[in-house]
């Protein structure tokens, strides 16, 4: 079932993934909606399945989060105008991107076929400008490239980068990308805000494992 699924998956129709995203990309609107080639790879995360409270919470539901790139250039069009209210070709577009990132889901999980689907929602790069101030749809934050990844760089994106006292830097572009970056990175300005390296780190490590069963200090 689904609650047996504990990791994160990036999954790809071939090894080339760089040239099967770009080759996908490069399709018109028409193209992507008409389903001229089969979409190219997707994220896969199951939240329910990693949260100990969830079924306390949620009894006998469960969760999936899909991710994929998409072009910028298919939704330009469509910026500057209404949340919700965008017309009917981009909830077209949007919906059709949905139904092909879910059906590769599935085709990852087959399991999923046989689920109730009691939510389904998806969102767009201009969903991600609305509702957390992106400016072309990025999830990621800062550029994944070498210069960001550089030791000259995360040197200067420290969390005491900002140089006003008691005023400190976190999140995942003080590190990198995604949900562990954020995390390390909170952590690292809690270290830096408390003045206690050793202690905050001790307490995260700690946070985690008292999750495993069994598991005693």
């Amino acid at each position: 079932g689904i609650d047996s699924i504990q990791g994160n998956a990036w999954a790809f129709r071939g090894p080339c993934f760089d040239d099967l995203v770009q080759k996908f990309c490069s399709q018109s609107p028409e193209d992507v909606i008409a389903r001229k080639l089969p979409w190219p790879g997707v994220f896969v995360g199951f939240p329910s399945s990693k949260d100990p409270a969830w079924h306390d919470d949620f009894p006998g539901k469960s969760n999936v989060t899909v991710v994929a790139p998409v072009n910028w250039e298919w939704f330009a069009p469509f910026d500057g105008t209404r949340v919700h209210k965008r017309g009917l070709e981009y909830d077209k577009l949007k919906k059709s991107i949905a139904d092909q990132m879910w059906s590769f889901t599935c085709e990852l999980y087959p399991q999923l076929k046989k689920a109730k689907i009691g939510h389904f929602e998806a969102g767009s790069p201009l969903s991600n400008n609305y509702y957390i101030g992106s400016r072309k749809g990025e999830i990621y934050g800062a550029d994944h490239s070498y210069e960001r990844f550089s030791l000259g760089n995360l040197i200067d994106t420290r969390p005491a980068i900002t140089r006003v006292e008691n005023l400190f830097a976190a999140g995942q572009d003080v590190l990198c990308g995604g949900f562990a970056g954020a995390l390390f990175a909170g952590t690292l300005g809690a270290s830096a805000a408390l003045g206690d390296w050793p202690a905050v780190w001790l307490g995260a490590v700690w946070s985690g494992f008292r999750y495993i069963p069994g598991f005693t200090l």
